[in-house]
């Protein structure tokens, strides 16, 4: 398949997944949110290892929570009466390299080549000042992922070197994941005129692609903070939920946050689960600290991230920088 024929195919979903996922009516005071991520180590300076990730992702209007997904908030995570009850779709893809992208050959002791190609739906519930999260993510790992193709297409585009590896990517690999979080949202308080809260989130995944458990905490100052739980990411970092409240005044807030992450599987670093592909010797305690900023014009939200990774397994050379960028419209 050609870059041009993948890359009408990706447009073809994304569209097809809002068309989808549109709702029916929304107020002003209840509309969907659309968020569009971007992480990449260019902004670190580098381009290895965690290289690439775009994701969109689309919350429901609270009023135009599907049935189902009400069902299962209700009867199986708990739902009560005054909780407001929250569905997501979302569309993805994550491109792996080694650090010497110059090299046909394989290299046993760098990260492997590998693409991410996944769609996902999410059931949140919003209990006030604690936020519970389901989310499962299905989708395949390797060449149809497109991670070959849409690697070389935007070093083409940016004019910079070619990579030359791709042919070592692992292999085709149906992938799910399925994730449970919590996030508590200690009360705001007020310091020099600002406000100051804590986020500590704990959760866990299990799956083919990724099994790992999780905890950390989030520090944010600014004002408004109760407009949302942090900002939308792509896992495994610190993810927010994909919505936020909309506000007639200028809402921003800086925000730090550590969180340690225990992994007992990942298929970009273990290789493939049932053929033979290459692989490294993972580590098994990995840790993200991140910094940032967002900022919330009525309907629009901007958020900046950078994020430092620890080394991921045992050959890595240092730990890993990138960025990401999220813009969120409530529509």
């Amino acid at each position: 398949m050609s870059l041009r024929q993948s890359s009408l195919k990706i447009r073809t979903m994304i569209v097809g997944l809002l068309v989808l996922a549109w709702p029916a009516q929304a107020s002003a005071e209840d509309k969907g949110t659309l968020s569009l991520i971007v992480e990449n180590d260019l902004f670190g300076g580098t381009d290895q290892n965690y290289t690439n990730g775009l994701k969109a992702s689309y919350v429901f209007p609270k009023s135009a929570t599907p049935k189902p997904w009400r069902w299962v908030a209700r009867n199986i995570m708990q739902a009560e009466e005054g909780d407001t009850i929250y569905a997501g779709v979302s569309l993805g893809h994550s491109i792996f390299t080694p650090r010497d992208i110059t090299t046909e050959g394989p290299l046993p002791d760098q990260h492997p080549y590998a693409g991410w190609f996944y769609v996902g739906t999410s059931l949140l519930i919003d209990r006030g000042d604690v936020l519970d999260s389901l989310q499962i993510e299905t989708g395949i790992v390797g060449p149809h992922a497109f991670g070959k193709p849409v690697q070389r297409g935007w070093h083409e585009l940016i004019n910079v070197r070619e990579p030359r590896g791709w042919d070592n990517q692992l292999r085709d690999e149906p992938g799910l994941n399925v994730s449970v979080e919590r996030k508590w949202r200690a009360s705001t308080q007020r310091m020099m005129g600002l406000q100051a809260d804590l986020t500590p989130n704990v959760g866990a995944t299990v799956g083919n692609v990724l099994t790992q458990a999780k905890a950390g905490l989030t520090l944010r100052v600014g004002n408004n903070l109760d407009v949302d739980y942090g900002p939308p990411r792509i896992r495994p970092s610190i993810a927010g939920p994909g919505f936020f409240a909309p506000s007639d005044h200028l809402s921003w807030y800086l925000f730090a946050g550590f969180e340690g992450r225990a992994v007992a599987r990942n298929i970009f670093l273990d290789g493939n689960s049932y053929r033979d592909s290459l692989s490294v010797d993972k580590k098994n305690f990995v840790g993200d600290a991140q910094f940032g900023a967002a900022i919330q014009i009525m309907d629009v939200q901007m958020t900046y991230t950078f994020v430092l990774r620890t080394e991921e397994f045992d050959t890595q050379i240092d730990p890993h920088r990138f960025g990401a960028i999220s813009l969120s419209f409530k529509l």
